[in-house]
């Protein structure tokens, strides 16, 4: 199996019996379960923690698509808790009946036939009162596609969208933060926005238009991301990965994900978008 960043991983298919929690207490059993057992696995980024991996996608092997007919219906969500969040809180999933993202706060787009992966069409993002379209002036298409990507540690645009982000955000930051971008052309090659904080700007407000007229409004904790390496950096979460200008398609990250509860129902082909606590949900 390979994955879209040449992560792959060879060994042999096999069949386990799977047992899972389910909201009330009871414990399901799924016998007959197919997973592969990796016995020679290459992975760009390993903490040396992990596992495995869980397939989640829409084929016919994904663990979703496999435990659908016995948990109430094709759907899942999960709620993944901010980036750097202490390790000893876990991220949630849920599978068939329970799982649905209800109530105040939801946004809900349609969710395109893609038998890769799970894309919304965004039509733009708003930075403070201005909204800047996703419309393409490299490559004009009508729908802009964003995959939304939990194993991609940021968002990315292509090169020509994000120019005119980061033109009008640069409108809004303080110019005494010194703004500039950046370029990382190690195996990433990609291009960033850094400017000179100790803490997240609490502005400009920023929103995803989604086709359909949902706009979700993200926290600042969810655009912006401290450095790592220089406690007085801090970065825009969207980058611009050279690989995105070619292919043209925007990734919506892990970072953007925090405290969202983010449901796909495949059977309505809709995903929704909520506004949680991940750390308590």
């Amino acid at each position: 199996m390979t994955y879209a960043d040449s992560t792959s991983t060879i060994g042999v298919l096999a069949k386990e019996t799977v047992t899972l929690t389910s909201r009330t207490g009871e414990v399901v059993t799924l016998e007959d379960i197919v997973f592969g057992c990796g016995h020679l696995t290459y992975e760009h980024v390993s903490t040396g923690n992990e596992m495995g991996i869980i397939g989640l996608g829409r084929g016919p092997l994904s663990f979703v698509s496999q435990i659908a007919p016995h948990v109430g219906g094709n759907k899942f969500s999960y709620c993944l808790v901010p980036t750097h969040s202490d390790p000893k809180f876990e991220s949630k999933i849920h599978f068939g009946n329970g799982s649905e993202v209800l109530g105040e706060g939801v946004v809900s787009t349609p969710l395109p036939d893609d038998k890769y992966g799970y894309t919304v069409v965004v039509e733009g993002i708003s930075i403070g009162n201005e909204f800047v379209s996703f419309n393409s002036t490299v490559k004009p298409l009508k729908k802009f596609k964003m995959v939304v990507d939990s194993g991609a540690s940021i968002g990315h645009l292509p090169r020509d969208i994000w120019d005119r982000v980061i033109t009008q955000l640069n409108k809004t930051l303080d110019p005494e933060l010194e703004p500039s971008i950046v370029y990382d052309a190690t195996q990433d090659k990609t291009h960033y926005l850094s400017f000179n904080s100790m803490t997240i700007p609490d502005e400009p407000k920023v929103a995803f238009h989604f086709m359909g007229g949902g706009k979700l409004e993200l926290m600042a904790e969810q655009i912006f991301i401290k450095s790592p390496q220089d406690e007085k950096k801090v970065f825009f979460g969207i980058g611009s990965m050279d690989i995105f200008s070619e292919v043209n398609f925007g990734v919506f990250g892990a970072n953007l994900q925090g405290n969202l509860l983010i449901g796909y129902d495949l059977d309505r082909n809709v995903a929704s978008f909520k506004p949680t606590n991940c750390l308590i949900a």
